[in-house]
């Protein structure tokens, strides 16, 4: 009988007489996924070291590499990116131009001393505009040109305020600690919920605070904030902005964050929180008058409960001290309470409830641009959330539901957003 030869690795059978073979299956070897790429950041919030996946990344038209995530867009479409390049509209005929290039031109409202009205391309800056004869501001056709008393023929025109010089008391010194004027400084966006900021700063040994005013002042112009003394700062002065916006506040720190990188003397000299006792902080005031009593007391449990205490206190930076100070006994059902008559004589509490505003005293100072606008974010989410009618007084103690709101609200809240996922705080399965 002949022999039937069994390959290797092969199972036999044996069917009405005959021998048969099977080639035994062998597991496939499946390759391991791809490592993902990894890319450089660059721009002006990323140290040298930080590196990313290239997927959650976006590269500017000026050939920086940022995170997705960081690019804020301002309620009137402007877009900010991280390295503080930004695109928009011109002002005139909505064409599109870089904001910070040579051939966009910034039309004051009023001449070299008054707030922009807007961004003129190259075309309607040439065309719509004319040159005050004194300080050569480009001004809008649309502000009324003025003449020197002696100026007969009228053959140079003034800006407005080249013609009638004013100087603004407020502004570009140092007020005394007990001056309220810069809440009745209209708003620019008067129409949205009114926030107002207080940003305590320090000067390193041998600078002079006054030299910081004025430096800010040259840069930045008046109108926005005023600068007072502030006891609990050594060397410093505290920032106090005029009510507005959030989206108008944002603006302007943006503003604030190029003037401290466009001026020597503040790159070196102007710090917060590295002070010698840690003393530096910011406090943001929230308009009483919007706020339901319902509200205000969900803004407070979520403020001050013991179940969000170390979320909170993350958020911070910093926690419970002289300058701030939780309260465990607080309930939703106290809004009514601090709604009509404020909260007391007691100024050093984590939400400090008066006449006008709910001052929220809980941050350390910075002068990071991510920290500080990740603070900006979370008073804003905080009072959007609370507001809503399906946060109830049990959601308020629950930080996973705050992070829901947040995590679908990404676009809006890019700065937290990047916080709960460094934090790994994971949101709730439902809003």
């Amino acid at each position: 009988m002949p022999t039937n030869t069994i390959e290797p690795n092969a199972a036999t059978s044996t069917a009405t007489g005959t021998t048969t073979t099977r080639r035994a299956r062998t597991a496939r070897t499946v390759p391991p996924p791809p490592a993902p790429e990894l890319v450089q950041l660059s721009g002006l919030f990323y140290p040298g070291f930080d590196r990313v996946n290239l997927e959650n990344t976006v590269i500017t038209h000026d050939d920086h590499v940022i995170r997705l995530s960081d690019m804020v867009t301002t309620q009137d479409g402007r877009v900010w990116y991280s390295d503080d390049r930004r695109l928009g509209g011109c002002d005139r005929c909505d064409c599109t131009i870089e904001l910070d290039a040579e051939s966009s031109v910034i039309i004051p409202a009023t001449g070299r001393q008054s707030t922009p009205i807007g961004r003129y391309c190259s075309s309607c800056a040439d065309n719509y505009t004319w040159t005050c004869s004194r300080c050569d501001s480009l001004v809008s056709d649309s502000v009324n040109s003025r003449y020197a008393a002696d100026d007969d023929a009228e053959d140079h025109p003034l800006c407005p305020s080249c013609a009638t010089p004013r100087v603004d008391p407020l502004f570009g010194r140092m007020l005394n600690y007990s001056n309220k004027e810069i809440g009745n400084v209209p708003p620019k966006d008067p129409g949205g919920m009114l926030y107002g900021w207080e940003v305590e700063v320090h000067l390193l040994e041998g600078a002079s605070p006054n030299r910081a005013v004025e430096e800010l002042h040259r840069i930045l112009g008046p109108g926005y904030y005023v600068t007072k003394p502030d006891g609990s700062v050594e060397n410093g002065f505290e920032i106090v902005t005029r009510p507005d916006s959030m989206a108008v506040h944002r603006e302007e720190w943006c503003r604030f964050f190029e003037a401290i990188k466009s001026s020597e003397f503040l790159r070196r000299y102007m710090r917060s929180w590295e002070a010698p006792r840690q003393c530096c902080g910011i406090h943001c005031h929230i308009d009483k008058e919007s706020l339901s009593a319902l509200q205000l007391g969900k803004l407070a449990t979520w403020i001050n409960h013991p179940n969000n205490r170390a979320f909170i206190e993350k958020v911070a930076g910093r926690g419970s001290g002289s300058y701030t100070s939780f309260s465990d006994s607080v309930r939703v059902s106290d809004g009514r309470k601090l709604k009509q008559s404020g909260g007391g004589t007691e100024r050093y509490v984590a939400l400090n409830v008066q006449n006008r505003t709910a001052e929220m005293r809980i941050f350390r100072g910075t002068l990071q641009p991510r920290l500080f606008f990740k603070n900006m974010d979370f008073v804003e989410a905080s009072v959007e959330w609370t507001g809503l009618s399906s946060c109830s007084a049990r959601h308020v103690t629950d930080v996973a539901r705050f992070a829901r709101y947040v995590y679908d609200r990404r676009e809006r809240f890019p700065f937290l957003y990047d916080k709960l996922v460094e934090w790994k705080t994971e949101p709730s399965a439902v809003s």
